[in-house]
């Protein structure tokens, strides 16, 4: 971990009831929180990452950093069921905001080569929290990978929660398999993918347009919808974890 203070420090806004707590509990190598405390004042957070340490291109930076939060939101969303307010970032003390201001380019890599070879190792994997796991996991597997950035970039909705089913299923792992895992049903996942897909039960927020497909006469809810389709994405973690090595938490 870089002893010296970081060349790029970013505000980390999210300061809920328990964000004091898990930062104390939290952990990473990869997406480094700080607290700074002033007695009779909320604490401020800011955070930080080894990765962009590297780099002086302003955009280079700013597209890195973009992954980086990306990854860090996707880890929360899936960590707090959806419920985390995922934002992008906004440019650093001292640094101009037009790189900040335009559309970040995709697919970007959130780690630095440099730094992963010669700090990443299964030695040093910090597993003090779910969060900071799978991260770290990240380095190890690029379905989780891409998953948790597409999670955390684009936040919970039906579009997303059919992406993560979808990346899961391109590894390997078929319905029976997924609900297995999970401790679902195949039925439930089956009524998941009829109102995804389906116009005429949720409108808008569906997958595909008109159809002409019933739509299920019970439609499933996006708050049901989260809880399945996250706890899916969580045994997906946990069996990638246990075949790279990585420790539970």
């Amino acid at each position: 971990m870089n002893t010296s203070f970081p060349k790029w420090v970013f505000d980390f806004p999210e300061n809920y009831s328990w964000t004091y707590d898990f930062v104390l509990n939290y952990g990473s190598n990869d997406f480094v929180i700080m607290i700074d405390e002033d007695d009779g004042q909320p604490p401020y957070y800011s955070w930080y990452s080894p990765h962009l340490e590297e780099l002086s291109d302003v955009d280079l930076m700013a597209h890195r950093a973009a992954a980086l939060k990306a990854l860090f939101d996707g880890a929360m969303l899936l960590h707090r069921r959806g419920s985390f307010y995922h934002r992008g970032i906004v440019a650093p003390n001292g640094t101009s905001s037009s790189s900040f201001n335009k559309n970040i380019e995709f697919p970007f890599e959130p780690f630095s080569c440099n730094w992963k070879s010669s700090n990443c190792s299964d030695h040093s994997r910090p597993i003090r929290h779910v969060v900071s796991r799978n991260i770290h996991l990240a380095h190890y597997c690029d379905t989780i990978k891409n998953m948790l950035i597409f999670l955390g970039y684009n936040g919970v909705s039906w579009i997303t929660l059919y992406a993560m089913k979808d990346f899961i299923k391109s590894f390997g792992w078929d319905d029976n398999k997924i609900a297995n895992a999970s401790g679902c049903n195949t039925q439930k996942l089956k009524l998941f993918s009829q109102t995804a897909n389906n116009f005429a039960a949720i409108g808008p927020l569906a997958r595909h347009g008109q159809t002409g497909w019933q739509p299920p006469s019970v439609p499933m809810s996006l708050h049901d919808a989260t809880e399945l389709i996250l706890s899916c994405v969580d045994a997906f973690c946990e069996e990638r974890a246990h075949q790279k090595g990585v420790g539970k938490p």
